[in-house]
Order: C-alpha cells, then sequence, then structure tokens
C-alpha cells in the first residue's frame, strides 16, 4: 500500500467546507482547522464555525491519488506548490495543528512581519534550525547572513520558511 502524504490546498473563497464535504463522501482524508467565532448581525448574534485559515485545507493523498481529486471536484484551485512540485506537509504539523486547536478557542493567524537586521531561525532545507540574520527584504523574502564556518553566506528565502527568535540583531 503506498504511503499517503498531507498535501495544502488552495480553493475558492469561502468553499472550504464545502471542498472538505465533498471530498469526505469521495473517501479522502480532510482536515480543515476550524474555529468558532461569534458573528453580528443586523438582528442576531450566532456563533459560526469559520476556516482558521482562508482558502486553504489540507488533504491526505497517495502520489497516485493526488491529481484526481483536482478534477473531480469543484471549487479546488490547486495544490500549494513548493520549488515546483506540490508542498508536503509534515503529518507532525497536521497533528500538532489539531492539538493546539482542541486546548484554544479563540485563535487567530496572523502575518508575521521580519525587520531588517532581525535575528531569525530557519524552518526547513539545508539550514534547518540554523540562526541567520536578516540583511534585506525584497516582498515576501529575506535577504539573510548564515553564520557558517566562520565566515557568513547569503541565501534569499520566503517567510514561510523563517520563523522569529526572540532576540533582535
Amino acid at each position: 500500500m503506498e504511503q499517503k502524504h498531507w498535501y495544502a490546498i488552495y480553493t475558492l473563497p469561502r468553499w472550504e467546507k464545502k471542498i472538505v464535504s465533498a471530498l469526505e463522501r469521495k473517501g479522502y482524508e480532510v482536515y480543515c482547522p476550524l474555529q468558532r467565532t461569534l458573528k453580528q448581525w443586523k438582528d442576531r448574534k450566532k456563533w459560526v464555525e469559520e476556516p482558521l485559515i482562508k482558502g486553504y485545507i489540507f488533504v491526505a493523498v497517495t502520489e497516485a491519488t493526488k491529481w484526481e481529486l483536482l478534477k473531480a471536484t469543484a471549487g479546488i484551485i490547486n495544490y500549494v506548490h513548493w520549488l515546483g512540485k506540490p508542498a508536503i506537509v509534515r503529518e507532525d504539523d497536521i497533528l500538532q495543528l489539531r492539538l493546539f486547536l482542541n486546548e484554544y478557542e479563540q485563535v487567530a493567524v496572523e502575518q508575521v512581519s521580519f525587520e531588517k537586521e532581525e535575528e531569525v531561525r530557519i524552518q526547513s532545507g539545508l539550514f534547518m534550525d540554523q540562526v541567520a540574520i536578516i540583511e534585506d527584504i525584497k516582498g515576501k523574502y529575506a535577504i539573510l547572513k548564515i553564520p557558517t564556518l566562520g565566515v557568513y553566506l547569503k541565501a534569499t528565502l520566503p517567510f514561510s520558511l523563517l520563523q522569529a527568535t526572540s532576540k533582535k540583531k
């Protein structure tokens, strides 16, 4: 039996729960992190479950079946790609997200902002867990100085691979 991997999928706006239902009916293992929020209308208030990460869902599929669900399900735009391929999400990350949402009710997703000269930790790749210094910022990318072997290497990485450390340079 082929191993399943978790993938992140882009969806049409406000289609996350519809796509999850459709994929579950087809037998796929799907996860859409939800949060309970109080919505206010003119005449009433109501608690509703909304996707925590708007426009995204996660699906566990085998390599052989990963493309058929895109064609067979309305509302799916595409997989989230990394280096030209659909990005695999670690099973541990999905588990941690589930545990986190079970423990905390009021959760928000916020965009991380970085500044020049800030120390960051690289989250994946060759320099995973290495601390680097942001030399410059270009859009959603940071140009980093990575100290190694007594010299600085320079690399340009997307913010998504960086985690702020508590210390600023």
